[in-house]
């Protein structure tokens, strides 16, 4: 599900009991026993506005208003004032963000709603309160993937030499990535980030089967090019 609260921006200090009057109305589109991702995004354009030191937030630790308030405090304070409109509501929801993103004018905020696939539906209450709830403040949603991006690219490629430290033979790099032979560095660069990509996140236990698998593929792709040589 996804909302938009017009003529509302990050400053809002009502913009719990606008997205009350949202939830109140979309009530019967929640599924009882479903557990929900929570979005909300403002425009990353306010993110050098001098509200942000101006704005009052409240310190729960010590039930006291805080002046000179940081980004991450007052973005934290918002999305926490949204998130008891959900409580109220008995939607459950262990996984939250608030993020500066490009939307499409600066006086909006865009909620989005959809069901967390990694939480079991349908679990005891008692047993789904022991979860870990987890929050995040992303201020600049775009720079950010950019930097995952940039991340991503730059583990990949390294994994990429270094494997091919080892083979040294980009023939027998090809038939393990099989595709037709190549002596081009970005062709087999792409190939190995298409069916490896996933090892720049691996686990241990993922990075381990996915070596076991390029082993293999070695060994067999090193016996192929043998024979026709």
């Amino acid at each position: 599900m996804e909302f938009i609260l017009q003529d509302t921006d990050i400053f809002d200090e009502i913009i719990d009991d606008k997205f009350r009057r949202i939830v109140s109305k979309n009530i019967d589109n929640f599924i009882k026993n479903k557990v929900y991702v929570f979005v909300v995004s403002f425009h990353m354009n306010l993110l050098g506005d001098v509200r942000f030191k101006s704005f009052d937030v409240i310190n729960n630790k010590i039930n006291k208003r805080l002046n000179n308030s940081t980004t991450n405090q007052v973005l934290r304070h918002q999305l926490e004032r949204m998130k008891h409109v959900l409580a109220e509501n008995n939607i459950d929801i262990y996984f939250s963000t608030i993020q500066g993103d490009s939307l499409e004018k600066e006086n909006m905020i865009k909620i989005e709603l959809y069901e967390d696939t990694t939480t079991p539906s349908g679990a005891v209450r008692r047993k789904k309160e022991k979860q870990i709830k987890v929050t995040y403040v992303m201020p600049n949603l775009p720079y950010i993937k950019n930097y995952v991006i940039d991340f991503r690219a730059e583990r990949i490629s390294k994994k990429f030499y270094d494997f091919m430290e080892v083979i040294k033979d980009k023939r027998i790099m090809s038939e393990i990535l099989q595709i037709e032979h190549t002596e081009d560095d970005n062709k087999l660069l792409v190939a190995f980030a298409d069916q490896y990509g996933v090892l720049w996140f691996s686990t241990k236990e993922i990075e381990k089967e996915l070596s076991e698998q390029i082993k293999e593929r070695t060994l067999a792709a090193m016996v192929s090019v043998n024979r026709k040589l």
